[in-house]
Order: C-alpha cells, then structure tokens, then sequence
C-alpha cells in the first residue's frame, strides 16, 4: 500500500528538482555575449588578455564602443571566417559587413 505512494512522492519530488532547475536565470552581460556572440566574446577575451585584466559588465559596455573594440573584432571575425568549417556562415558571405561592431559616434 505504501509502496505506490512512496513512488509517487519520489516522482513527484523529481519532477519539482527538474521544475526548479528549468527556472530562467538572468545572465551576466559576458554569458549573453558569449551566447549570442561567440566572436565579440572572443574579442573581448583577446583585449582582457592583453591588457592583463577582466572588464566587469558596465566596463564591457564601454569598451563595446572603442575604435579598439571595433579593430579586434574585425580581426577576430576575419579569423573566424577564414577557417574553412565557417565559409558558409552567413556572417561569413562575401559583402557581409563587420559594421555593427564599430563604434557609435
């Protein structure tokens, strides 16, 4: 008697862990760009690197509109199309543009 009670709690416990962990979280301005942009993130990388720092998110938001910013992005996305595996990534076609990542004036 007890024993279909006590598989419906564990079934029921199990599907509130997995309900609990489907729960949206909010991201971190480095995780959505890393989602949405894998080659600004890696820019972005590239420049922490060589200025031997971590930009915290609002300095991430400044540095999106450096001219040093548009540069390595451009150079980091040349390099991502470069590799044959992603010549036909759309952002990759002939006359697509690395514009959207120049600075706004």
């Amino acid at each position: 008697m007890f024993k279909p009670i006590i598989a419906s709690l564990a079934l029921f416990a199990a599907g509130m862990t997995v309900a609990a962990a489907a729960q949206p979280t909010a991201l971190t301005l480095r995780e959505a760009l890393e989602g949405i942009s894998p080659v600004a993130y890696e820019a972005v990388q590239h420049l922490e690197a060589a200025h031997h720092t971590q930009y915290t998110d609002a300095q991430l938001n400044d540095l999106f509109t450096t001219p040093e910013f548009a540069a390595e992005y451009k150079r980091t996305h040349d390099a991502f199309c470069a590799k044959p595996e992603n010549e036909k990534v759309l952002g990759c076609q002939s006359g697509q543009s690395v514009n959207a990542a120049a600075p706004r004036s």
